[in-house]
């Protein structure tokens, strides 16, 4: 019996002759291939309520599928990022009461491992908004990250902290182990763990340190159906919903300390990308570990310390009125008027 052998070969213009059920061969990725340079499309500029897309694309590279995309927050109030894994994604711009300009990064990885990324700025308008109403975003905003929000924080930033080079935090301050935050709602107390977390701990303690909270509202608290409170952040406003710039690097996401974000704890706010956080924090009012703990593979939220007085001042900031339902701002500003440590 004659046996025939086809042979699928495709180059140059007999890659239109090749016989029934051969495919093209691939071109193969040469080892050298440096990695891709995607470029990036925003508009500078948009009214809150506005849809907007950030759109990336990689020359000569994007029709085949080759090319995989992420997308981060980088700065500023966060947003709902939809379809971030692709090259197109979307969010709805928050309201906010001054410009406010949000930075985002792109990721774009080639099938050899190598990644480009590029970066687009997006500047809301701010609005004035009626006397009586607030900025009804609801959504907290943190980092004043740059290149990406990923810098590492290796100063000391303190006087009294050092970081050793196995990543541990000793402290020459014995007092400053307990945090007090006076409220327009009453006194509450953190127990800071820097054992587990040293590094948001050295973060926490500096704006602590240099009186950062002073002045600041507690500007985000999200409840259940029956209005009782889940989420209390603060750390980023001032009354009128004035965004206060944080004043030192993001520092390094450590929730894979062993720490659960369970009711009463305290931990770092941040954007989607996981070493964003700076100086804004959140309390737990319930158990939270499912949804904010780290996974395999997946980064949580860095809990830091735990409320050992006045949890009930943080339960009631939890049911006060805000506006929207569910996830919103305080109606009336609650403001940090002192705080130190004990």
């Amino acid at each position: 019996m004659l046996r025939l052998t086809v042979v699928c070969l495709a180059m140059g213009s007999l890659a239109q002759l090749l016989p029934p059920g051969c495919a093209p061969l691939s071109e193969p990725i040469p080892d050298d291939a440096g990695p891709p340079q995607p470029q990036v499309s925003a508009p500078d500029r948009v009214t809150g309520g506005e849809h907007v897309e950030l759109a990336a694309s990689v020359a000569g590279a994007d029709d085949d599928g080759t090319i995989s995309y992420r997308w981060y927050q980088t700065y500023g109030r966060v947003v709902s990022l939809q379809n971030a894994n692709t090259a197109a994604a979307r969010f709805v711009a928050p309201q906010v009461t001054k410009n406010h300009t949000l930075r985002f990064r792109v990721d774009a990885r080639n099938p050899a491992g190598a990644t480009g990324s590029a970066e687009a700025a997006v500047t809301i308008t701010g609005k004035s908004w009626p006397e009586g109403d607030s900025d009804t975003t609801g959504q907290d905003d943190d980092s004043s990250a740059s290149d990406g929000g990923a810098d590492e924080r290796t100063d000391d930033g303190s006087a009294g902290t050092t970081l050793t080079d196995s990543g541990d935090a000793t402290s020459t301050a014995n007092d400053e182990t307990r945090v007090y935050l006076v409220t327009t709602k009453g006194k509450i107390v953190i127990e800071l763990y820097p054992a587990d977390a040293p590094r948001t701990v050295m973060n926490f303690r500096t704006y602590v340190r240099e009186d950062f909270y002073r002045g600041t509202i507690f500007h985000r608290v999200t409840q259940d159906e029956s209005g009782e409170g889940e989420i209390v952040q603060g750390g980023g406003y001032l009354p009128g919903m004035e965004y206060k710039e944080p004043t030192h690097s993001p520092v390094r996401n450590e929730s894979e300390n062993g720490l659960s974000n369970v009711r009463g704890t305290v931990a770092m706010a941040r954007t989607n990308d996981p070493d964003s956080a700076t100086s804004q924090f959140f309390f737990n009012l319930k158990d939270h570990s499912e949804e904010y703990d780290w996974q395999e593979g997946q980064p949580g939220y860095t809990v830091f310390g735990r409320v050992v007085e006045g949890m009930s001042v943080v339960d009631a900031i939890g049911r006060v009125a805000i506006d929207p339902p569910g996830d919103g701002t305080p109606v009336d500003d609650i403001v940090i008027i002192r705080v130190g440590f004990e």
